[in-house]
């Protein structure tokens, strides 16, 4: 059976698009990312500058960050909020040489779950977010930045969080 040219184009093209889009051959570096990770509490901290002065300094409102792989950037983080317990923000992160680093421009709504409406009552705004690996690639260090505001004028915060990850699972 002989093939006809066409058949052929059309075979090298997928081929050669497959390639392109990173299907097959060595997996993305972003792959690494992917999973859900855990903090070591005992090396994170978390600071809320609120105002001039005040610092709400404090534990975290979740334990784990979840990396998925993303389709219009290398990552999604899928966790809440870093201040709120609230709905996944979805960041989106792109990844180089070991480090994620959040894609910027993005915001996410703090949302009182507390009552049925859902109602928006603020927004976090990353002002900057990596995550680099350590070691073997199990573990991760975090350092960002973002700033919470609510809606109201009440609030006004400036988190920081710098932090040591242990992956405890890959999806």
């Amino acid at each position: 059976m002989q093939r006809s040219l066409a058949t052929t184009s059309v075979g090298s093209l997928l081929l050669a698009g497959m390639v392109m889009l990173g299907c097959g051959g060595d997996a993305p570096e972003a792959d690494k990312f992917v999973g859900v990770w855990e903090y070591d509490l005992s090396s994170a901290s978390r600071t809320c500058v609120v105002g001039t002065n005040a610092s709400q300094d404090g534990i975290f409102d979740h334990v784990q960050k979840e990396f998925l792989a993303g389709v219009t950037s290398d990552l999604v983080d899928t966790s809440p909020a870093d201040l709120a317990p609230t709905f996944p923000c979805n960041y989106k992160y792109k990844v180089a040489a070991g480090v994620a680093t959040i894609v910027p421009g993005q915001s996410c709504a703090i949302i009182d779950t507390s009552v049925p409406t859902l109602d928006q009552i603020g927004i976090e705004t990353p002002v900057i977010g990596t995550f680099g690996l350590r070691g073997d690639g199990t573990e991760l260090q975090q350092d960002s930045s973002m700033t919470d505001v609510l809606m109201d004028g009440s609030f006004n915060c400036t988190i920081t969080i710098q932090g040591h990850l242990k992956k405890i699972a890959k999806n």
